[in-house]
């Protein structure tokens, strides 16, 4: 058997049932079916980080897992929000773009930044807004 996807090859009847699934009538192997099924799910927001302040190596990341549009996309969205993530001494490590795209629990995403990339990439401890001119901690 061959999956569909890698084109990887199993020849044990043994192995195909250990290591291959078939769905919907595809046969995939366990990695492609994993990598398929968490490509399949579409986040209610993606997230750009446009301007990193400590390195300058964060620049261009997007998230979460899934995010679908670009760093273009995301910033030039008529719905996009300017945020910034600060270090628990006030300095801004980040700043980037969020677009909420199912208006539903649209303020469950506001840390979603924060807690998706700043909190666990750099130790960041709040995040703003752009709201009318200032910058507003959520």
């Amino acid at each position: 058997m061959m999956c569909e996807h890698c084109r990887c090859i199993v020849t044990s009847k043994e192995a195909f049932e250990a290591d291959f699934i078939v769905s919907d009538g595809n046969t995939s192997c366990v990695k492609c079916a994993e990598h398929n099924a968490a490509q399949a799910v579409t986040p209610d927001y993606c997230w750009a980080i446009t301007r990193d302040l400590l390195d300058g190596t964060e620049k261009g990341v997007r998230g979460p897992g899934g995010c679908h549009m670009t760093v273009e996309e995301i910033k030039d969205h008529p719905n996009t929000e300017h945020f910034r993530m600060k270090d628990g001494d006030g300095e801004v490590y980040y700043e980037g773009y969020i677009v909420q795209l199912n208006e539903e629990g649209r303020y469950a995403v506001e840390l979603a930044p924060l807690d998706d990339f700043g909190q666990p990439n750099a130790g960041c401890a709040s995040i703003e807004y752009r709201i009318g001119g200032q910058w507003v901690e959520v």
